[in-house]
């Protein structure tokens, strides 16, 4: 203790820490003169690393510059993540309560874009730690640290990071079953469609019709035959020396 000097008290690689996105959190005792706040009942800071000094920031390393542009692209991937999810929850609350097929479709799409930039945000919280445990190795950083440091140090995963992995699950899982149902309420409404379209068509040739004989309304007199004779021939007509009104039916 008297070799290391006034940073135990100081220094935060001294205490038990919890690091989350933005936050880092201190469960235990908390190093003193470093401004902490308090976020549910713990007391926290504000993750430095993502506001350097700019004469700091002029000397990071090529793997330093790598780990600050990670951080924020895992920020960026995670408030991305969490817009789509909430507009997947306003979509398929619509969708499932008028079960329109589109708009499962889009609950469906929106629900998968989500879970992928959650994805992102797991697989480069595993690439900035390994950029903090193995690639930088100046000081300040878990390479450098002196052995009984690394000795007494332990590196676990947090109840935050189970129930993180444990939602992506359920959100895949969520995604799978509107899928499904987009699936089922589209082919229900074309086989409904389907179904039914005999009806919809035009018909063209009814199975009795009504129609007029010999030449009347004909604007050529005789010169031209009865339609009905022509499109009709398979209707025997009534002899056009029985006239008895306008229009008659075939018998």
């Amino acid at each position: 203790m008297k070799r290391i000097g006034p940073s135990f008290e100081t220094n935060p690689i001294y205490f038990v820490r919890n690091y989350g996105l933005y936050h880092i959190c201190f469960p235990d005792a908390v190093p003193s003169g470093i401004g902490s706040f308090s976020v549910l009942g713990e007391s926290c800071i504000v993750n430095s690393d993502y506001y350097p000094d700019e004469s700091t920031y002029k000397e990071y390393t090529a793997q330093q510059t790598h780990r600050y542009y990670l951080m924020w692209l895992m920020l960026v991937c995670y408030s991305l993540g969490i817009i789509f999810l909430f507009l997947t929850m306003v979509i398929g609350i619509c969708a499932c309560w008028k079960q329109r097929s589109n708009r499962l479709g889009l609950t469906t799409v929106f629900i998968f874009l989500g879970i992928l930039f959650l994805a992102c945000v797991a697989l480069l919280w595993h690439a900035i730690l390994y950029y903090e445990h193995n690639a930088i190795k100046i000081s300040g950083y878990p390479f450098t640290w002196d052995t009984s440091l690394k000795q007494s140090s332990r590196h676990s995963y947090g109840f935050a990071y189970i129930v993180f992995m444990a939602s992506c699950a359920l959100l895949i899982f969520a995604g799978l079953s509107f899928g499904v149902s987009w699936y089922l309420v589209k082919k229900n409404k074309d086989d409904e469609l389907d179904k039914h379209a005999a009806y919809l068509h035009y018909v063209n040739t009814p199975d009795k019709a009504l129609m007029p004989y010999g030449s009347y309304g004909s604007p050529y007199g005789g010169t031209v035959g009865p339609y009905y004779q022509n499109y009709y021939s398979q209707y025997p007509t009534m002899s056009n020396n029985n006239y008895y009104g306008y229009l008659t039916y075939g018998h």
